[in-house]
């Protein structure tokens, strides 16, 4: 059965930041945003942002991915939390550019996505594990209407990952195991953007 399971530690890690961004965001804040990735629905990955601003040129992230599909065969399964704070160049939400850091939270149940006769991250293989790790990114904000914006984004993470490797799909006997850093596109995407 290749249903998505993540390690208990993900989930506490996932309610601590959980809790932590929602303190945070008792400070003194103007307004909030919800967003949605539009890359990210192309991948048929389910994804929402909540955002609050806390001063004029920072603000508090939670973006929240979950993809359960098996496409064509193949694996695409994960649970993602990536929650951040932004330094806005001249306003949060104005028209301009942006820089962000943030954490990595992530369990997944994927087919390798590379091809060849290459013992990891083969198109043959399936890894089942969890990562976590932190990122940084930059993007720019167009406004588009009064309470609309859109923001492209794109940035990089460095990974602690842990994962068993199976030979296939459907099979439930690890041939393998790995755990390591690497590092992989952290944010890329096309938001849209609602502003309260």
């Amino acid at each position: 059965m290749n249903k998505l399971s993540c390690s208990p530690r993900i989930y506490k890690w996932v309610f601590l930041i959980t809790f932590l961004f929602i303190v945070g965001s008792r400070a003194s804040a103007q307004f909030y945003a919800f967003k949605v990735d539009a890359l990210g629905l192309l991948t048929t990955t389910l994804n929402v942002e909540a955002s609050i601003v806390v001063h004029n040129q920072w603000s508090l992230h939670l973006p929240v991915k979950v993809n359960p599909w098996k496409i064509k065969g193949k694996l695409y399964q994960h649970a993602t939390a990536m929650p951040g704070i932004r330094f806005w160049f001249i306003d949060s939400y104005s028209r301009g550019w942006f820089i962000g850091v943030n954490a990595v939270v992530t369990g997944y149940n994927f087919t390798g996505l590379v091809g060849g006769k290459v013992d990891y991250y083969s198109q043959n293989h399936r890894y089942k594990g969890w990562a976590y790790g932190g990122g940084i990114s930059g993007g720019y904000s167009f406004p588009i209407a009064k309470r609309w914006n859109i923001e492209l984004e794109i940035g990089i993470a460095n990974v602690h990952i842990d994962h068993d490797i199976y030979h296939e799909a459907g099979e439930d006997k690890r041939f393998a195991y790995q755990k390591g850093h690497l590092l992989v596109p952290g944010k890329i995407g096309a938001n849209i953007v609602y502003l309260f």
